[in-house]
């Protein structure tokens, strides 16, 4: 795959209609390869918290036997986390498609599980 050619430095507004600059990016000439360098866009990073919470209630002195409470959190604080790579429906780079340059993907927002474990 070509890469497009790229006239100047542009800015990174990091919005989900612009990540990056779209307009410092042009189809090079028939032929020829574009300039821009590989790995020159870099995606949103993620930020993602996880979160367990466990009680044990015991039902005897000896200790043979407990129920187990447990709650569990994946992306504790709910943070939006945009998907970066393209093969997987997140920012798409392809230059001359009307899509080019937003985010169209994001990770799993806030999942909680919860559970019982009864050991005897």
């Amino acid at each position: 795959m070509n890469r497009p050619d790229r006239s100047g430095a542009g800015h990174d507004p990091h919005t989900v209609n612009e990540w990056f600059d779209t307009s410092v990016f042009s189809a090079p000439a028939a032929g020829q390869w574009g300039d821009t360098p590989r790995n020159f866009v870099r995606g949103p990073g993620r930020d993602n918290w996880s979160l367990s919470l466990f009680k044990n209630f015991w039902f005897n002195r000896e200790r043979e036997s407990n129920l187990q409470i447990r709650a569990e959190f994946f992306n504790v604080w709910n943070h939006t986390q945009f998907i970066s790579n393209a093969a997987q429906n997140g920012i798409s780079k392809n230059l001359g498609t009307s899509d080019f340059g937003k985010v169209t993907g994001a990770y799993d927002p806030r999942t909680i599980q919860l559970a019982l474990k009864l050991s005897f």
